[in-house]
């Protein structure tokens, strides 16, 4: 399957003004979409979602990358077992499948995506 970065959430308390800040600085304009947390503005790749600036405080301390990964529960079995820690186990997301969250043991936080 090889790794790849399948989402990212940019936290904000602000989220049309962050919003703005990235329009100006990448030259581009940000969709919508209404998420978990209420309104998201999402970074696009032609017509498809692949970020988003998120309402709310950091849970993580910044910007979460999400990679993509066959088995989240699985995937975080396996990080719990080389010393990760799993701060959200699976969780189902509706039609958008399944994440969990962990640090890593350089103290990185990090996000799985799947099934």
């Amino acid at each position: 399957m090889g790794v790849r970065v399948n989402w990212f959430e940019i936290p904000g308390r602000d989220v049309d003004t962050l919003a703005a800040f990235y329009e100006r600085m990448l030259g581009t304009r940000l969709g919508r979409m209404d998420g978990p947390a209420g309104p998201m503005r999402t970074f696009l790749a032609g017509e498809m979602p692949v970020g988003a600036i998120v309402n709310g405080e950091s849970v993580t301390g910044g910007t979460v990358i999400y990679l993509a990964v066959e088995d989240v529960g699985q995937a975080l079995a396996e990080a719990a077992a080389m010393e990760g820690e799993v701060l959200l186990g699976r969780t189902e997301i509706g039609p958008f499948g399944t994440i969990g969250r962990l640090r890593d043991p350089a103290g990185n936080v990090v996000a799985v995506h799947g099934s």
